[in-house]
């Protein structure tokens, strides 16, 4: 019955898929409006009433309302937009966004291809007119997010969570407090909440404090204050113009040039960031409204609205609690009490040899060649600069016999220095621990991994001596791959170098031609402890 009701669900969103994306007719020229509903004046402010007033976007390529708006003028009800993606010839490009509308002009379906298949979200709405859901399920059909906002008096999304429920993962949340200072004067409070995924809580990620007050005829100035609490040097003041469309904010610096049918609907959008095109389908006399057909779970909702409660209280304190680390970790570090080496020489567990201040970013296991028992190799990143002003790495290895671990090596020129990028002397961002280590073959293996390329080194252990006997990188460009290796058991360079265009070789092209290439060399014995010294290529 399960596969049945996956069969059937399956069916459906690519039937409904194939109607959306092939089933379009085109508009014609006119004027313009807006199918969104205007908040009731209200004597506090004429600017608080503005909707969107939090959703000020520089790109509204993308923006739903921006994209599905439609005149409310007599005449057949549209049933469906199409976007298009103008390419520069002018003619229809890719397919963007599909949105199916109801009578109303509000939508109730979007479809977005990728390559991987189309995503679906579908929008629900209050008694209100609020759209206080959104559902998508996301092209790889196994995510499904639900989006849930709750309104203040203004109707504005005060509170707003993302949430995965397949995977039960908070994607966001934020929190907006607006207030009306004087009639022409709007302050906004916005704090947004993020998961830290490494240490399964939540954290207050950004909070911007903004005063939005009038420019002149139809332009707003805002101020903004922001605050990353991650990154406190992302910190910054600034303030832009926006200009009031349709009662919502756009960017002063975003210039659009729209194109209108006779309806009054937009067909085409034009700036410096995009070139869009609009075609439509409308509902034929007596066809029946499209009503949303994806079931809300009711639970999941009563879920999410205990959460927007529930998870500021506990961030906050997660985020005071990492505060008082921060400073510990400063003060140890200004005093010069963390761990300059290993010192413990045995212990019960790998863990015991961790020094003050430092973080074990990998560990592998296995059997060494000259070692009769289990070994483990341990890649550390450490408070210790280098003479450049990096931060050393650390490889330790240890023998395990007789259920208690001896440190056998370590050494801190074995693996490459990295840079503290988040200042925080935790030392476990993506990019400081872009490595791994392994023990395979008899030997030590450590693999780096970089954005645009990889790199290995391998170590044995020789006569009483640890020492590197192989190595290898490779780097690419948007136009070129090149890889290097070196086998120090054998003697052996090798080099590639290969064209990723499709373009074919020119004698006169500055682009050099795939080259191969290996050969014989006599290179020097490199020690673990300054692999450096002969490195290079």
């Amino acid at each position: 019955m399960k596969n049945k009701r996956l069969l059937v669900t399956s069916f459906f969103l690519s039937t409904l898929a194939f109607c959306i994306l092939a089933g379009f007719t085109v508009g014609i020229h006119g004027g313009n409006s807006s199918h969104n509903d205007k908040a009731a004046p209200d004597s506090d402010s004429s600017l608080i009433i503005l909707s969107d007033l939090w959703d000020m976007y520089y790109d509204y390529g993308y923006n739903l309302d921006i994209l599905s708006e439609v005149s409310n003028k007599a005449g057949k009800h549209i049933r469906s937009v199409s976007v298009y993606r103008v390419s520069p010839d002018g003619q229809d490009g890719s397919l963007q966004d599909s949105v199916i509308l109801d009578m109303e002009g509000k939508p109730l379906l979007r479809v977005s291809p990728h390559e991987s298949g189309p995503s679906y979200t579908w929008y629900y709405y209050d008694d209100r007119g609020n759209r206080y859901l959104d559902i998508m399920i996301n092209s790889n059909r196994y995510d499904t997010l639900y989006t849930l906002r709750h309104f203040d008096r203004y109707r504005h999304a005060a509170k707003t969570i993302e949430y995965n429920i397949t995977r039960k993962e908070l994607g966001f949340l934020t929190l907006v407090e607006t207030n009306a200072l004087a009639d022409t004067l709007v302050q906004l409070k916005m704090v947004r909440f993020d998961a830290d995924w490494d240490y399964k809580k939540i954290l207050p990620f950004e909070a911007r404090d903004m005063l939005v007050s009038r420019a002149g005829d139809s332009l707003l100035s805002v101020q903004t204050n922001r605050t990353v609490f991650s990154d406190t040097s992302y910190n910054s003041t600034y303030t832009d113009l926006y200009r009031i469309e349709n009662n919502r904010l756009a960017h002063n610096k975003m210039q659009c040039q729209t194109l209108y049918d006779q309806q009054g609907n937009w067909i085409e959008k034009r700036s410096n960031n995009f070139y869009l095109r609009r075609r439509f389908s409308y509902y034929n006399s007596g066809e029946a409204e499209t009503t949303p057909a994806l079931p809300v779970n009711r639970s999941v909702l009563t879920f999410l609205s205990l959460q927007m409660d529930s998870l500021p209280p506990l961030a906050w304190k997660n985020y005071s609690d990492d505060q008082v680390s921060l400073k510990a970790r400063e003060k140890m570090y200004e005093d010069g009490t963390y761990g300059d080496s290993i010192t413990l020489t045995e212990g019960q567990s790998i863990d015991e040899f961790l020094p003050r201040l430092w973080y074990a970013v990998s560990t592998g296991s296995g059997n060494i060649t000259g070692f009769d028992s289990t070994c483990y190799a341990v890649g550390y990143n450490t408070p210790l600069a280098s003479d450049e002003g990096d931060n050393l790495r650390c490889l330790a290895i240890y023998e395990q016999r007789n259920g208690l671990f001896r440190l056998v090596k370590q050494s801190f020129g074995a693996l490459d220095p990295f840079y503290d990028a988040d200042n925080d002397l935790l030392f476990d961002a993506f990019d400081e621990t872009n490595f791994s280590v392994s023990i395979e073959g008899g030997n030590i293996m450590v693999y780096y991994e970089y954005m645009r390329g990889e790199a290995s080194c391998e170590y044995a252990y020789n006569d009483g001596e640890w020492i590197l006997v192989y190595y290898s990188s490779s780097h690419r460009t948007c136009c070129q791959a090149e890889s290097v290796s070196y086998d120090y058991r054998s003697g052996t360079y090798s080099y590639s170098l290969f064209n990723m265009t499709d373009e074919e070789y020119d004698e006169n092209s500055d682009m050099p031609r795939d080259t191969t290439y290996t050969e014989k060399q006599d290179r020097p014995v490199i020690y673990m402890d300054e692999p450096d010294e002969g490195y290079s290529e």
